[in-house]
């Protein structure tokens, strides 16, 4: 019987570890490493200030010489940030193209990249992630207007297999985009 307890104590402890983390895929080409697994926190640097409410996600690898990377939403943005025990000094590597209300990280969203700003899409699998829709990547049927969804040119030409017929405001051009045979053209309502 002992036995048998100690073995569902483990399995409780196991899964609770399985419900309170996230691994975060690292993007081919993004310039800071941002991949790995991050397990739930119950702190975070002073110099990460975290929305209330949400949580904060620590390197499961743990400081390597003193450096510790955290995924966390601020200003109801989520971003990868890295800190350095020794300095201390902090580095915000990446943050999501849209905004979220959710108390956890979105599994699949555009992140951009702070160094080169660029924008990648960013996986994140775990069962602490969330699939949200935000402004921005859904559109709205109203009586008085439809809503189309909006991004920056650079995340436009990296969205995978469009097809004929798409529509999306374009932050950057300040135009609607279509795409047809091929390419993404702004139309012209002159």
């Amino acid at each position: 019987m002992a036995k048998f307890t100690v073995f569902l104590l483990a399995m409780f402890l196991l899964g609770i570890n399985a419900h309170s983390q996230i691994i975060v895929t690292q993007p081919a080409g993004f310039s800071n490493s941002i991949g790995g697994t991050y397990i739930l926190s119950s702190t975070s640097p002073s110099s990460f200030v975290a929305d209330a409410g949400t949580n904060v996600y620590r390197d499961a690898s743990g400081a390597i010489a003193g450096f510790y990377r955290y995924v966390f939403r601020q200003n109801n943005k989520w971003k990868i940030g890295a800190y350095y025990a020794s300095t201390p000094a902090q580095s915000i590597l990446a943050e999501t193209e849209g905004v979220s209300t959710k108390v956890n990280p979105p599994c699949n969203a555009y992140w951009k990249d702070m160094v080169n700003g660029a924008f990648f899409q960013v996986l994140i699998s775990g069962n602490s992630c969330t699939d949200e829709l935000t402004p921005g990547s859904y559109f709205e049927a109203l009586p008085q207007y439809v809503q189309l969804p909006s991004a920056v040119t650079t995340v436009i030409n990296q969205l995978p297999a469009p097809k004929n017929g798409m529509m999306v405001y374009d932050l950057t051009a300040h135009c609607v985009k279509v795409y047809s045979n091929g390419q993404w053209k702004c139309l012209s309502f002159q």
